[in-house]
Formats: C-alpha cells, structure tokens, sequence
C-alpha cells in the first residue's frame, strides 16, 4: 500500500476532509441507490415486468455488493483507496446510465444489479479503511460522520428523484443519477490521501500538534489480513453485522406495508421513514462520539438494546404517533450502531488491513440485508402477519448486545 511519507502544512488536521469525503461521497452512493423505489413502479409498468421480477434487481444488487467488497477492500489496502473510488463511481454511474437505456428484464438485472453492484461495493470498505487510519483517537466519531452522509443524503436525493421521475420520467431521471453520481463521486475521490506514516506505525509517534491523533496502541498484536479474517473475533463482528442488517432491511422494505395493513396512508409511512433516516444520521454522529467516550462495545450493546425495543414497539403500534416514536428510537439504535463495529475493527486489527477486513465483512454479515426482506416476507405469506419475524429478529438483537465484551476479552 503506498504511504505519503510527506505532510503538508495545512492549517487544519487533514483527516476531517476525508471525513467530509467520506459523507458525501457515502451519502450520494448509496441515496441513489435507496431511491431505486421512487423508480421501481413507472420502470415495473413500461416494461411489463412483475413486481417479483422487479423486484430481483436490487437483489441482484445486494448479491454484487456483498461478493465485491472483499475484492474492492483488499485492492484498496494493496494500491490505495482514490484509484478504487474513481473505478466504482464510473461503474455505478455507468449502471445508472445504461439501465436508463433498458428494453427488458434481463438488462435490468446485468445492469442495475451488476454494473451498479459491483460499484457499490468498493465504496464502504476503501473509505472506511481510510478514515479508520486517519483518526486514531475520535475514530469513532470520525467514522459517524461519515456514515451518517447516507441519512442526510437521502433527505434531499429521494425528493429529486421523484421530481425528476414525475416532471421528466424515469428514464431521465436515471440518466440525471449518473451524472450526478460521475461527478461527485470521481471529483471527490481526486482529493482523497493516504495518512501520514506515524498514523500507521506503532513505532512512531503521532503528531500531537493535530486534534483527532494520538500513538497506536504497541501491544496491539499485528496479524495478516487471512489471520485477522479467520480468527474468532472477526466471526463474531460478523455475526453482530449480519444480525443489525437482517434487522434494518426487513424494517425498510416491510414497514411501509406494516404501517398501512393498519390504517396508515402511504405519504405517513414514508414520513416515518424520513424520520428514520435522518435520526439515524444523528444516530451516527452521537453513537461515534458516545462509542468513544463510553467505549464502542457498550454503546453497541445500547443500540441493539433500543433495536429491540423498537421492534416490539412497532408490533403494536396502530396510530401514527406510535409509529413517530418507532421511527425516532429505530433511527437512533440505526445510527448508533453503525459506526461501532468499524470502531471495534480497527482496535484489535492492523489499520493496514482495515479495507480488506471491511470488505470480508460484507461478504459475511451484508448477507442479512438479502436474507431479512425475504424472511419477513414468507413469514407474512404463511401466517398472515409481521409477529414472528420482527420479534425473532428483537430476540436477536439482544442476544448479540453483548458479543463485543466477549471480543473484548478475547483480545
């Protein structure tokens, strides 16, 4: 992996621009792709495709996502994270592009589930790995940050694409995504930076003239990215992301239909989910800040705690303040979870291997966002409502709020 070996005199610590990178860049990734809704029902009807065979797409999606992140993060550890950047915001806005030029299905799927996939999934892991290596103190709050592009992002990106699709169509408004995607993303990525050599080595010393540095930790024991991956502290952050996206996925793909089974209009549904989205940006800030202050493990813990409240919470909502209140608490045990298990990550591992090890975990636990749609949805089929699933997966999230202490003490 290169290292700039040289520092700028700035007048300002260089590692909260590539926050700021991170967030916008995160954000915009990611928001068009949380947009895809806004297209799914004009795109569904003008090519007369089911909703199931519509549906696939974003499946398809999901599948590139989570196959591609490894691959993405070690190249990213290897070379560094600018060149993976400008590579994937050319392949996803080549994916918006071309999936404005469809004629059937199976272009929609090679395009939009491939094309724009396998961009997406070399977004987290290099940004991730990079920001991880700037900040080792406040990382956790560094990291909120930028995760928390993706909530704010979505407040102004779902509105224009459904402007777009309404005044110019769908077509257009896919095409406007990948300019807008191209510019942003490649733009941004020309200012990303590797870290200054004292961030990476545990024998050097940070420069403490800088808010947000401090020495690596030297008893940190140093493994290979393959040890990392197979040790038994890396399964269980796998299995508590795996258990948070199986959670957040059949929340955002079922509970539009669980709030209007019971008498709540499509705009209210989408309100709440508003709500939820920008909460958990505040979720994402507030959760880094308390992860650092409190320690990532235990804040973890609350936030999975809350998700499950949350959970149980909605099982009984009927009224729209009752799903205001899901909708704040849900965004806040969103937010506040995020950022932890980076957090934890570049504790007990080599930062060098940060991209790589986030990209693994996708392959892992991103599954949960593939498998927790469709389990909510054939619960639903056979027993007519959402009981079992959305408390299965609050029984879930309590038993994995406290498997960062074993990680803890592992290490």
């Amino acid at each position: 992996m290169a290292i700039n070996h040289s520092r700028e005199k700035v007048p300002f610590y260089y590692g909260w621009v590539i926050t700021g990178l991170f967030a916008v860049t995160f954000g915009i990734a990611w928001s068009t792709l949380s947009s895809f809704g806004i297209f799914f029902k004009p795109l569904s009807t003008e090519l007369e495709l089911s909703r199931t065979l519509a549906s696939l797409a974003p499946s398809f999606t999901w599948i590139a996502i989570n196959f591609s992140a490894p691959l993405w993060g070690i190249v990213a550890d290897r070379w560094n994270a600018r060149l993976v950047t400008i590579i994937c915001g050319v392949l996803i806005g080549t994916g918006w592009f071309l999936s404005s030029t469809i004629t059937s299905g199976w272009q929609l799927y090679l395009f939009f589930g491939c094309f724009l996939g396998i961009g997406m999934g070399g977004i987290g892991p290099p940004l991730v790995g990079l920001t991880s290596r700037w900040f080792t103190h406040n990382r956790g709050f560094a990291l909120g940050i930028g995760f928390a592009g993706l909530g704010i992002a979505i407040t102004f990106m779902s509105p224009l694409a459904r402007w777009l699709v309404e005044t110019y169509g769908w077509r257009t408004g896919m095409q406007d995504f990948a300019f807008i995607t191209w510019a942003v993303i490649i733009v941004g990525a020309l200012f990303l930076k590797q870290p200054p050599e004292s961030n990476l080595l545990s024998t050097s010393q940070a420069d403490s003239s800088h808010a947000g540095v401090q020495p690596i930790d030297t008893s940190k024991k140093e493994r290979s990215a393959m040890q990392s991956i197979w040790s038994i502290s890396f399964l269980l952050l796998s299995f508590m992301w795996f258990a948070s996206t199986l959670a957040i996925s059949q929340v955002v793909v079922h509970f539009v239909p669980r709030a209007t089974d019971v008498g709540l209009t499509a705009t209210q549904a989408a309100l709440i989910l508003s709500i939820v989205g920008i909460v958990s940006s505040i979720g994402k800030a507030g959760g880094g800040i308390l992860g650092d202050k409190i320690g990532p493990e235990l804040a973890f813990c609350l936030s999975m705690i809350l998700k499950a409240a949350a959970l149980i919470w909605l099982l009984f909502a009927t009224s729209f303040w009752m799903f205001f209140i899901f909708g704040v608490a849900f965004g806040l045990a969103w937010g506040g979870f995020t950022p932890q298990v980076a957090n934890i990550m570049g504790r007990i591992f080599d930062l060098r291997h940060m991209s790589t090890l986030y990209g693994a975990l996708w392959l892992g636990g991103g599954m949960g966002s593939v498998v927790g749609p469709l389990l909510a949805g054939w619960a639903f089929d056979v027993s007519g409502s959402y009981i079992f699933s959305f408390s299965a997966n609050a029984v879930v999230c309590i038993l994995v709020a406290g498997l960062p202490f074993l990680i803890r003490k592992a290490n």
